[in-house]
C-alpha cells in the first residue's frame, strides 16, 4: 500500500514504515499496510521487510480466519454468473 493511501485511511500523517506489518481495525474493515511488492525491486534491502510483512499478514490470517461450518452456516446473497458476451464472427462480404 502507497503512502497516501495509507495516510488518508489512517486519517493522519505517518509514515509506511512505521506502520507497516500491523493490523488497524477501523470502522468497517482491518488495515494492514504493507511495503509494496515493487519497493524490493527497486531497493534489494527492502526485500526481507517485505517478506516479515507478508508473514505477519499470513499469522494474522491465520488467527482470524474460522472455518465454515456447515451445520450454521448464515445464509450468504445468491452469486449472479454472468457470461462475457462472445464476439460474432464476422462475414467477409456482409
Amino acid at each position: 500500500m502507497e503512502l497516501i493511501a495509507t495516510q488518508t485511511l489512517l486519517e493522519r500523517k505517518v509514515g509506511i514504515t512505521k506502520v507497516r506489518g500491523q493490523a488497524f481495525y477501523l470502522k468497517d474493515f482491518v488495515l494492514f499496510p504493507l511495503l509494496h511488492p515493487a519497493a524490493a525491486l527497486h531497493q534489494g534491502s527492502m526485500l526481507e521487510p517485505l517478506k516479515e510483512d507478508f508473514k505477519k499478514l499470513r499469522e494474522f490470517l491465520d488467527r482470524h480466519s474460522q472455518p465454515a461450518s456447515t451445520e450454521s452456516a448464515t445464509p450468504t446473497a445468491p452469486t449472479l454468473n454472468i457470461e462475457p458476451p462472445q464476439p460474432a464472427q464476422m462475414d467477409l462480404f456482409s
